[in-house]
């Protein structure tokens, strides 16, 4: 009997936009040509029922892939919202869809013409060059906390998309808001602006040459996903993938753009973060919601309730076993002779784990402590 091959599961987000629809179809047919199981394959639809015609979209969506793996979140439609709190929505409902599945790869269908549309809306913003790639072909997104995004169709025109989807019959439907100069900035330029840039001869070209460019002189991966205790109600945890001796200051403006912390961020405090990185034996720094550790020569960003390390776990919170009792730290705690958070210093334990390290104490007395390695 022939072993089953080793293949991730992927999730793929589908709308009824063109963009979306072709990229579910030709992954579906990808998985057929190559004879990939299609249990590995997901989809996920979210209704935000913002317009009259979403209900009809999704009963569209539901039919077209009736035979696929099919998800459809919902969300009330009388929950006020704005674009970044549905952008929120999407992803953590794809981030628990991702956890409960075992999903490890999010498929998205942004194409090239998005991706100069953010070039120039961040441009606008006065985010600076380091900004610059905006989308990037394939990331590890702070919001899905250790889960990799991927857009195969970075490179594609919409143009080009439009016309595949003519040729293979794809159905679509365009989102009509998305033409009105008045809703946003972003409409304005994709109306107004990118159609007379992709008419000046050698734009795309020379675009598709520094998004090249700037994508070989950015590191792949800064950020490395730890495991927090549930006790943290951390919305992320990194470590990140330098020494303090390598980090500098493009590395914190990239840091805050990927962790989506760079709203009103100014040079001056990126030089401060940097300092406190680079130069600090240990200690933290709170900024945009979130904490920056140096512990014992590593670094972290920590994304939770502000001062949570800080916070010790319910007294009354224990495991009794037979005579021995397994609970969190108490204050005035000590093993060994020395103080728990001094055991703790000396074991290189960063300062953020410390109130949520289990003890087993006996007759008051702390008898192990369960380091988590």
């Amino acid at each position: 009997m022939q072993r089953e091959k080793n293949f991730s599961n992927i999730l793929i987000a589908v709308s009824w936009g063109p963009d979306s629809m072709f990229l579910a179809v030709m992954m579906i047919r990808l998985f057929q040509e190559y004879h990939i199981p299609m249990k590995h394959l997901f989809l996920v639809h979210c209704n935000h029922k913002t317009r009259p015609e979403t209900d009809q979209e999704e009963q569209f969506i539901r039919d077209y892939f009736k035979d696929q793996q099919l998800f459809v979140v919902q969300r009330p439609s009388a929950s006020k919202h704005t674009e970044q709190s549905l952008r929120n929505r999407r992803y953590q409902e794809w981030k628990t869809l991702m956890e409960k599945h075992s999903i490890d790869q999010l498929y998205l269908g942004h194409h090239f013409d998005d991706r100069v549309e953010t070039t120039l809306l961040n441009l606008l913003r006065g985010c600076g060059m380091q900004w610059f790639l905006g989308i990037k072909n394939q990331e590890n997104h702070h919001l899905l906390w250790g889960k990799t995004v991927i857009r195969p169709l970075l490179t594609y025109r919409k143009k080009d998309i439009l016309k595949w989807c003519k040729k293979l019959s794809i159905p679509y439907v365009t989102d009509q808001s998305n033409f009105d100069i008045h809703t946003s900035q972003r409409n304005k330029i994709r109306i107004e602006v990118l159609p007379w840039l992709f008419a000046q001869k050698g734009f795309e070209k020379v675009m598709k040459n520094i998004y090249q460019k700037e994508e070989k002189n950015q590191i792949s991966i800064l950020l490395k996903s730890i495991i927090s205790s549930p006790d943290w109600n951390a919305h992320f945890a990194y470590e990140i993938c330098l020494t303090q001796q390598e980090i500098t200051s493009s590395h914190i403006a990239q840091l805050l753009k990927q962790l989506h912390a760079s709203a009103a961020v100014t040079s001056w405090t990126i030089k401060e973060l940097w300092k406190f990185l680079a130069q600090s034996t240990n200690g933290w720094k709170y900024l945009q919601g979130i904490t920056f550790f140096v512990a014992h020569g590593k670094l972290y960003a920590i994304k939770a309730p502000q001062r949570f390390r800080e916070k010790t776990i319910d007294k009354q919170q224990q495991i009794p076993t037979s005579w021995e009792v397994i609970r969190y730290p108490q204050p005035g705690d000590t093993y060994k002779g020395k103080t728990r958070n001094k055991y703790c210093i000396n074991k290189k334990i960063p300062l953020f784990r410390r109130n949520f390290i289990p003890i087993t104490s006996k007759e008051e007395k702390i008898v192990k402590i369960h380091l988590p390695y």
